[in-house]
This record gives structure tokens, sequence and C-alpha cells, in this order.
């Protein structure tokens, strides 16, 4: 350590310089401070590298700007390196097929196997518990049910109808897809109608899928007596088969207001049952009315070309 004004040296406790007197303490606070404004390698740079970043870091946000092009490019080579891989070890493609999942087949299969039995052994155990319940069968069951049975009733059909009925003048493929069509939409009306009335008469709102459950649930034995009394017409039982097609038809009807009248038990009603109950039977007196003039126009047509047939003037005068 040297004195500021002679050079001298001198300690680092001397408060005065011993050549020529100077006060060391008034010049220790300056050097101290001329130590301090030196810049410190380390900090200078750290500072320069992360300056030198932040501009590298713009220059590469203004070039994205100028052409988003390089940025793209550059974004899906990073995820061709993550390219995902297949239990074979090759590369999985986009367009690959998806494979079909057997365990999770048996397991759809399995679930609608066990509410099928579930179904059947309520329909003739606790048949009010469940159309009380809230919970009802799944739609996709519903669903597989319901075409059961519209096949098995196109097939009891097609052994009903005749192939004498082609005299007529009809063939009949058309009879039974008529017979068919008309008794599908015989029964999408009663759906209709019910749906219609339990909106009318309950003042709380029913899901769409328990009132199908419920209707179809329901009907079921309408389904059975109806099937088994026109599988008995055609065996030429002409008594017990029409007393059981009866029977399915008047179970038809009453299931409806069974429903509604179930309904009514634990949910708050908007109108009393009884007018409900009425509203449902003119409804469907209406649509039975439309069916019948359907069904005698289609008589009156059918007789009057086999009169026409059969008249020696062909129908002419």
């Amino acid at each position: 350590m040297h004195c500021p004004n002679c050079g001298a040296p001198v300690g680092p406790d001397d408060r005065f310089c011993g050549e020529c007197g100077t006060d060391l303490t008034k010049s220790k606070p300056v050097a101290a401070a001329k130590k301090q404004d030196q810049p410190d390698p380390s900090r200078t740079n750290a500072t320069s590298t992360s300056h030198a970043e932040t501009q590298s870091e713009t220059q590469h946000h203004s070039q994205s700007l100028k052409h988003p092009n390089i940025e793209t490019h550059t974004n899906h080579t990073q995820q061709e390196q993550h390219t995902n891989y297949n239990h074979t070890g090759q590369p999985a493609t986009s367009n690959q097929q998806p494979t079909f999942n057997s365990e999770k087949f048996n397991q759809h299969a399995n679930d609608i196997k066990h509410e099928g039995s579930t179904f059947f052994s309520k329909l003739f155990k606790t048949h009010d518990s469940v159309v009380a319940e809230d919970k009802p069968f799944s739609l996709k069951f519903i669903g597989i049910l319901s075409a059961v049975f519209l096949i098995i009733t196109l097939l009891v059909i097609m052994i009903l109808v005749p192939k004498e009925v082609s005299y007529l003048g009809v063939s009949k493929g058309d009879v039974v897809s008529n017979f068919f069509f008309s008794l599908v939409l015989f029964i999408v009306l009663g759906y209709g109608i019910l749906a219609l009335t339990a909106r009318l008469t309950i003042k709380d709102s029913i899901s769409f899928v328990k009132l199908l459950s419920d209707f179809v649930f329901v009907n079921t034995f309408s389904f059975i007596l109806f099937i088994l009394g026109i599988l008995l017409l055609r065996m030429e039982i002409i008594s017990i088969g029409s007393f059981l097609t009866l029977l399915g038809i008047i179970s038809f009807y009453s299931a409806a207001i069974y429903i509604i009248t179930k309904y009514s038990s634990f949910h708050a009603i908007r109108i009393p049952v009884f007018f409900g109950i009425l509203l449902y039977i003119a409804l469907q007196l209406i649509v039975l009315m439309i069916y019948g003039e359907m069904a005698r126009n289609s008589l009156m047509e059918s007789f009057k070309n086999i009169m026409d047939d059969l008249s020696p003037f062909g129908g002419g005068y």
C-alpha cells in the first residue's frame, strides 16, 4: 500500500504518511470507492451472456413473425421426434385401422345378457317395482329387445299370410310388408299417445328412456299373447287363438293406463288421472277409426278389382 500523495510505502493501519504527513483516513474511502467501481469479471460475463440470450430470443421472435413457416417446420420436426410406436416396434402411422377389442365386446355381451335375465325375472316376479323405480333398463338393451320382437313379428306374419292371397291380385310380399309396417306404425302411435298423455297428466318430468323402458317392459305380455294367438289361428285353433289375440290387444291398451296410474302414485300430477285416462282412450279411438277407414278402403278396392276381373266385360260397363 502506498501514499496517494507522495507514493511512499505505508502500512494498512497507518493514519498519516511518514514522508509527507498526508492524512490516509481520507484517502481510504476514495480507494475503496474506486475498487467498488471496478467491474467484476464474473458479473460482467453473466450480464453479457444474459444480454446475448435476450437479444437472440428477440431476433428469433422477429424472424418467426416475418417467416411463420420456419416455426411451423421446427414444431413439426420436434413432433416427428416423438413418434409413437405400436406393439410390434414399428412406427404407428395415422391411417392405421383400429383393432377389434374382443374383451370389450365380451364385456358388453355379458352386460346385455345379465340385463336380459334381470328383465325377464322381474317380468314375472316384481312387475310393479320396475315401473315404480327411477332406474330404467339401458337404451341399448331396449333397442335390441325391440328389434328381436319386430323380427319375430315379421316371421309370424309371413307364416300367417297364405300363398293363395296372390289369387286376389296382390302378391304375398305386398300384403306382408303392408301389414308389418301398419303394425309398427300402430305401436309407434301407441307410444306417442302414451307419452303425450303422461306429459299432460304427470307434472314431474319423466325421461324418454324411462318411459320407453316401461312401455316395452309392460307390453312384453301383450306381445307374447298376440304372437301365440296368431300362431294358434294359423294352426286353425280358432277359439283359443282368437281369445289370445284379443287378450293381447286388450293388454296393449291396458298397459298404457297401468303406466299412467303407477306414475301418478309417486309423482306430482297436473290433471286428475281420470281425465288423463279418458284422453288416452279418446286418442286411441281416433287412431282406430283412421285405421278402420284405411282397412275398409283397402278391402273395397280389392273387392272391386276382383269383381272387375270376374266381369265378362272387363269392368268396362
